[in-house]
């Protein structure tokens, strides 16, 4: 197995046979697998379930756990240092015995290195639009439009996971040109628009998948 996490009761684990015919040493994990078991996990507590899988998957009763074939995540309190991919505390590479009484002659477990591949290579994307119009001393008008997808980021900073959007409009009508200039008065009547979106692809500080989780506002 490989285990994942921050400490003995909050982690993910990945569990393969230590059996083979042939020479195949090399165990891939999808992490993903792991993010919809932990976004599955966060769901629940959101909606009040009592801790509950490890009669279906192994664990602690006490705990919130969620399994997928190999592929298993526990919970003890989401509210409370939950697991986070992106804060990993400990990483732990061992072999589980689940039977006591066989008798293996020789055994050996051989971990050679374990790397991150499939790098993130989704580019992020960042617009703005600007205008500014001046009918003579009459009208003023200006508009302007931002949007900052979920994996834009400079190249000294970190993606927000987060697509941010922002559009204003404003205007300035000038009344006074409509009337006599003996009055000698000034009416400008300004009307402004602010209109702002944010969409997480994550939850903030955390590996949970937003657009997983029902009833999110955003």
């Amino acid at each position: 197995y490989i285990k994942v996490g921050r400490d003995e009761i909050n982690f993910y684990i990945y569990r393969a046979p230590a059996r083979t015919t042939s020479w195949e040493p090399e165990v891939v994990i999808q992490i993903d697998r792991w993010l919809a078991l932990r976004t599955k996990v966060e769901q629940a507590w959101l909606s009040g379930a009592p801790p509950s899988g490890a009669a279906e998957c192994g664990g602690d009763s006490t705990a919130y756990v969620a399994c997928d074939g190999p592929y298993l995540v526990q919970v003890h309190d989401p509210g409370i240092a939950p697991p986070n991919l992106a804060r990993v505390s400990e990483v732990a590479v061992g072999m589980l015995r689940v039977e006591q009484h066989v008798f293996i002659g020789q055994a050996e477990l051989w971990v050679d290195d374990i790397r991150l591949s499939d790098v993130v290579d989704t580019p992020g994307y960042a617009s703005a639009f600007d205008a500014h119009l001046t009918a003579a001393d009459v009208v003023d008008v200006a508009a302007s439009v931002t949007t900052k997808d979920a994996r834009f980021q400079q190249l000294n900073e970190n993606p927000s996971y987060s697509t941010d959007a922002g559009a204003s409009f404003g205007t300035t009508l000038h009344v006074d040109k409509f009337l006599p200039l003996s009055w000698g008065l000034s009416i400008p009547v300004s009307v402004q628009y602010n209109h702002n979106t944010s969409d997480p692809y994550y939850l903030n500080q955390s590996d949970i998948l937003a657009g997983a989780l029902d009833g999110l506002r955003r």
